[in-house]
């Protein structure tokens, strides 16, 4: 990577570092974007805008941004993970056919190293990313070499280091000037990667069944600490699986049931959301254990999971045990 020791201007961070928790799909919320663009005021869109990134563009410039408002963050969140941004890359940077900057097509796999910023308000190395070309040119006015690519793509790229992903600021230096923190960064890292919701080809021969050895008892407590706080979690089952051709000896599964009522990106987030959570607890054990969104593995798992027993069952509230 490349390291520039250049101050850039103040970075408009309107966030705690966490995402708000999911209650709601962010993608239906297309309806209400006339009204709160309204709300927003009157702002022209910049030239040469990537056409999926009108509705982040909007959200950056809503004025509620300064109050923290969740109902934003998740239309931000939601904006993001559909979003193609613009990344600055070294001049030496190998961009296999393409020719100078601009647009990259992933065929295989592709290694980039990104120009990295600093500010002396920041802990950490700064990506500077851009949702067009017009925000490039006002941070750096003699321009550079880039690369746009989906966030879905280019996010994940951010992740492999030892240190895990860095901060992210989109269109530093202008008024609408959002810093991502590595934690918000790895959120979206993981929706885009659809933790838990990736179906197993019918071809890989999967062999399901009840678990060997369950977590330790003081591991079920700590889990099911943690899925009590993810109102989104109905329900966790603890299961095997085994695949002769990727495994050298059968998984723990915990086999993970959301509210029906998730879907879309809300419940990749959600997904993401419970898996930061989980992951530092399941790195302490001596095996391998995988987090599985039931819906997205139904054929295979649902009845090896309706014959046991779940560990967690989130309690009734009391509507429900009023019906």
């Amino acid at each position: 990577m490349v390291r520039t020791d250049a101050d850039h201007p103040d970075d408009d961070d309107d966030s705690s570092g966490e995402w708000p928790e999911a209650d709601a799909d962010p993608s239906s919320d297309d309806a209400g974007d006339e009204d709160s663009s309204s709300e927003a005021g009157e702002f022209s869109l910049p030239t040469h805008v990537f056409f999926e990134n009108e509705s982040l563009i909007r959200a950056l410039n809503d004025p509620r941004r300064g109050e923290n408002d969740p109902e934003l963050a998740k239309r931000l969140f939601s904006a993001l993970l559909s979003a193609t941004l613009i990344a600055l890359v070294p001049e030496d940077q190998q961009l296999g056919d393409s020719e100078g900057s601009g647009e990259v097509t992933l065929d295989g796999e592709l290694e980039l190293s990104f120009v990295l910023v600093r500010h002396p308000d920041v802990e950490g190395d700064i990506v500077p990313m851009f949702t067009d070309e017009g925000s490039l040119g006002s941070f750096m006015p003699d321009g550079g070499r880039y690369v746009a690519l989906a966030v879905r793509d280019l996010f994940p790229l951010l992740g492999s280091g030892h240190d895990g992903p860095p901060n992210i600021v989109i269109n530093p230096g202008g008024d609408e000037a959002l810093l991502l923190t590595p934690r918000m960064v790895q959120d979206l890292i993981d929706s885009a990667r659809g933790y838990g919701t990736e179906v197993i080809d019918e071809g890989v021969e999967v062999i399901v069944g009840p678990a060997d050895q369950e977590l330790p008892q003081d591991a079920q407590t700590a889990v099911a600490t943690l899925l009590a706080e993810h109102e989104a979690v109905t329900q966790c089952t603890q299961l095997q699986w085994f695949m002769p051709d990727r495994h050298d000896e059968p998984s723990l599964v915990l086999a993970v049931e959301l509210d029906p009522d998730l879907e879309g990106d809300t419940r990749r987030f959600a997904l993401a959301s419970l898996w930061r959570d989980l992951s530092p607890v399941l790195r302490t054990l001596d095996r391998q254990v995988e987090m599985v969104d039931l819906a997205g593995q139904r054929d295979r798992l649902e009845p090896t999971v309706r014959s046991l027993v779940p560990f967690y069952v989130r309690p009734l509230d009391e509507d429900d045990s009023d019906e």
